[in-house]
């Protein structure tokens, strides 16, 4: 089931999907359609996920003046935050949408109930890179992890990482913005992701006022994917 928007005359699209109290989920990317975080490894049980696809990707219209900035994504999200009527919600961001969600909680403490940072990294430009390239990424790295891999990297609307890496990527740090997150915060990560890892999680979650990290182990940067059942655990033991 989906829904739209409409943000200055633009198309955005939010899949819907589970039961429960609705949790907003924010893709990485920038770039990627919501439907790739799937279930999240069965969160659907008690919550329904808001999928958004960012401007230009899946069902969303690209904008006409091509931005791609975080800021246009936070003021993206809250106008589909007012078209919910959501007066506060639970966030939800993987990767670069943990970034743009950090941010909005940052710059809108009243709208945001609860906080999940999925293998955020606090920087970008510090040289991480994944470990021998695509498999690093994931725990295990097999056909199956490769299949999943290509499959997502076949939905991401590729103008909108190449204008951020462009634009904004070198510039990119939340370390600023942690201290004003106000929401009770869950900064989890797979304990061999290569983006954050459980060292940078903690210095994240310590750096937040009402933050506490964990890390799935055995995952990578995809820890829905790799340890559905744990991870479908902690989230939801925390949003609880």
């Amino acid at each position: 089931m989906a829904d739209e928007v409409l943000i200055d005359g633009r198309r955005v699209s939010l899949s819907r999907i589970g039961e429960g109290p609705p949790l907003v989920c924010l893709p990485g990317g920038p770039g990627f359609p919501g439907a790739h975080l799937g279930e999240l490894g069965g969160v659907t049980r008690s919550r329904t996920l808001l999928r958004l696809d960012w401007r230009g990707a899946g069902d969303s219209e690209a904008p006409a003046d091509g931005r791609h900035g975080v800021a246009d994504y936070v003021a993206d999200l809250a106008a589909v935050q007012d078209r919910l009527g959501l007066a506060r919600m639970d966030l939800f961001g993987h990767s670069f949408g943990g970034i743009a969600a950090a941010t909005y909680a940052a710059h809108h403490p009243e709208r945001v109930a609860r906080l999940v940072l999925d293998g955020t990294p606090d920087r970008l430009d510090d040289g991480r890179t994944p470990s021998g390239g695509a498999p690093g990424y994931f725990a295990t790295w097999d056909d199956a992890a490769q299949g999943y891999l290509e499959g997502i990297m076949a939905t991401l609307y590729s103008p909108a990482a190449e204008w951020f890496q462009a634009n904004e990527f070198a510039a990119c740090d939340l370390r600023p913005l942690l201290p004003q997150i106000q929401a009770p915060t869950f900064v989890l990560t797979g304990d061999q992701d290569w983006a954050a890892g459980t060292e940078r999680a903690t210095e994240m979650a310590r750096a937040i006022p009402n933050g506490r990290a964990a890390a799935i182990a055995g995952a990578g940067h995809f820890a829905w994917y790799e340890q559905p059942d744990a991870y479908a655990r902690a989230v939801l033991d925390f949003l609880a």
